[in-house]
């Protein structure tokens, strides 16, 4: 209710299927091709749990590396992972990439903090993030802090900026205060800070020095490369937020959130549909402008 409470903001009821169109076949390759990332990043039980009930203790230890833990040295280590890095194994066992990949992560947690995972795929010429939804009692307590709460313009940085349509950023402007889910947005917001610094860190020229900008600044590795950040519900929702404020300085950003949580009113919902595609029944789909 409190979802649907934040679309009908400002007078405005959530569009219809009927009013939506087809994505490119592009971006929905892109989103296929993308969702197994999503995925992986349950790497506690509850991913092998729904694909096996019965065998999901068996299929869990071993994604983990609990039954080769003499391997522990071949898996990154990750903020939170236990000692023999499991979280790590079992993200990258779940993607079917070797450990270098994989360059950062978080698996513990307070309430309003995602676990994530930051992957570099080279052959792809992609940073993806991964955040992952709901799995934890952290992540309930995040889930049902549900309360709106206003969205500053620094959570909507990325939509008050030049490269943005005038009509979009006109539409955002006019028509403050804008709202959203108290419990994602915080979220959105730790972990803004946790791989991108903080906002007070930019400079005139949108500079940052956070973990991002080590990887995708001018003259460094991934120079040039996409920024692709993609989540399940709860994470699909963070996700969302999350590319709202990073979009200012990574143009080449797009967000694939996978039955997302409603986060935002309907006038942040549309004026961010450019970079941020929803896929819910397995059917991606994008809303006319």
């Amino acid at each position: 209710m409190q979802g649907l409470a934040l679309l009908q903001r400002h007078g405005q009821s959530p569009r219809s299927f009927e009013d939506s169109m087809e994505a490119p076949d592009g971006l929905i390759q892109e989103a296929a091709a993308l969702h197994k990332f999503a995925e992986a990043a349950y790497t506690g039980p509850l991913l092998d749990f729904g694909r096996n009930p019965f065998l999901f203790p068996c299929a869990w230890l071993y994604r983990q590396g609990l039954l080769a833990p003499w391997a522990r040295n071949r898996w990154p280590i990750l903020d939170g992972d236990n000692w023999w890095r499991g979280h790590a194994a079992a993200f990258l066992k779940h993607v079917n990439l070797t450990p270098e990949v994989l360059r950062r992560g978080r698996v513990n947690q307070a309430k309003c903090e995602a676990a994530y995972f930051i992957v570099v795929l080279h052959h792809l010429r992609s940073v993806v993030v991964a955040v992952r939804g709901t799995e934890t009692p952290e992540d309930l307590i995040t889930d049902g802090l549900c309360k709106e709460c206003i969205l500053s313009a620094e959570d909507l940085h990325g939509l008050m900026n030049s490269h943005v349509h005038p009509d979009v950023k006109l539409s955002v402007e006019s028509s403050f205060p804008h709202y959203g889910h108290s419990g994602i947005l915080g979220a959105a917001q730790d972990l803004f800070r946790q791989i991108d610094g903080n906002p007070g860190d930019y400079d005139a020229e949108c500079k940052s020095s956070g973990f991002l900008s080590s990887l995708l600044g001018a003259g460094c590795e991934c120079d040039g490369y996409d920024v692709r950040i993609v989540g399940h519900s709860l994470g699909g929702a963070i996700a969302a937020l999350l590319g709202i404020k990073l979009y200012r300085r990574y143009r080449n950003l797009h967000v694939f959130a996978y039955g997302p949580l409603p986060c935002v009113d309907a006038v942040v919902a549309d004026a961010c549909s450019e970079f941020v595609t929803s896929c819910n029944y397995c059917t991606v789909t994008r809303y006319q402008n």
